[in-house]
């Protein structure tokens, strides 16, 4: 017969049976919170895989005729931003806006962002404070070296250089890391952080309407700022559109634009419809070197699907009955 417990027993038998019961109720609470954590925090894997593959197929399609190169940067906000709660992630997403601080993101997430970053390159501080001291042309291409995005990217340094990437591009291209730690596929992760990287290029301002010329290659642009848009029945400058027969307003805000580059060689960079009659690039020119350019660069494609944008030098003559791109094409042989 089993002795009676003492009250102060019975009351110790109590406290362990209440407080076993606690541990385990605490233990599930934090598990669940664990779990729900996780949950707000992963991205729709699908929606992002589906994303990933519209993309692909889009510049696998893509080819310089079509006129006008792939502008997938805003698609790729909107749906990261529907796809990934995650704070982590939407700090790296802050990155692709025109306007980085628009959303104010938690300084809180930095840290763990800076990690991402030196997981894909080493040193990157460093390398980002050094860049400086070089010339801007220089900087895409030691950047890219340095950090040794060959091996990590498919981006290739041409793209890269050519798109004239700055160090904030490491940060971007790290997004494949905080994507595959909110529940995406390494491989998707990676290939939509290379496509969010060249939409983060320094956006042109073409109208909408104008078709580029294609050549085989041209020089990589040594600014993302067009002077001048010339189409068959308007030329847009300074987001001002005016007629052909407005050649005087047209001379004045080009020679606005040459003034602040006397002392060195003003070189404008037009976009030019590829269908305009070269008489009518002539008669551009002219204006353009009466308002002060030395010489024109002429934004055209190439058949490089990540960043395909390029210039060439206005060519010296050309038949004017052909159009502009019949005239680049012959120069180019």
């Amino acid at each position: 017969m089993k002795s009676p417990l003492s009250p102060a027993s019975s009351f110790l038998l109590l406290a362990l049976t209440l407080g076993a019961a606690a541990c385990h109720t605490s233990a599930t609470s934090q598990s669940s919170g664990t779990q729900d954590e996780a949950a707000a925090t992963a991205c729709d894997a699908a929606a992002l895989e589906t994303l990933t593959k519209t993309l692909d197929d889009e510049r696998d399609a893509w080819s310089p005729s079509l006129g006008r190169a792939l502008q997938p940067g805003p698609r790729i906000v909107e749906a990261l931003r529907a796809a990934c709660p995650a704070p982590h992630v939407e700090s790296i997403i802050n990155l692709l806006e025109p306007n980085p601080d628009a959303f104010g993101i938690a300084a809180s997430h930095r840290p763990r962002n800076a990690v991402y970053a030196e997981r894909l390159c080493p040193q990157v501080g460093t390398i980002a404070s050094e860049l400086p001291e070089l010339a801007g042309p220089e900087r895409p291409g030691a950047l890219y070296d340095r950090c040794d995005l060959s091996a990590t990217t498919s981006i290739a340094k041409t793209s890269f250089t050519a798109a004239q990437m700055a160090a904030g591009v490491v940060d971007i291209l790290s997004l494949r890391f905080a994507l595959a730690d909110a529940g995406v596929n390494q491989a998707v992760a990676t290939t939509l952080s290379e496509h969010a990287a060249i939409g983060a290029a320094p956006p042109l301002r073409i109208p909408p309407n104008l078709k580029l010329p294609a050549v085989p290659s041209g020089r990589p642009l040594s600014t993302a700022t067009v002077d001048a848009a010339v189409a068959v029945d308007e030329i847009v400058t300074e987001g001002e559109v005016f007629s052909w027969e407005q050649p005087g307003p047209v001379f004045d805000m080009l020679a606005d634009r040459a003034e602040p580059r006397k002392g060195s060689t003003p070189v404008f960079l037009i976009a030019v419809d590829r269908d305009l009659p070269w008489s009518k690039v002539s008669e551009f020119e002219a204006i353009a070197k009466k308002a002060g350019a030395a010489g024109l660069n002429v934004l055209v494609l190439t058949d490089d699907r990540f960043y395909p944008y390029r210039s060439v030098a206005l060519p010296a003559e050309g038949d004017p009955t052909k159009s502009v791109a019949e005239v680049l094409a012959a120069s180019a042989k």
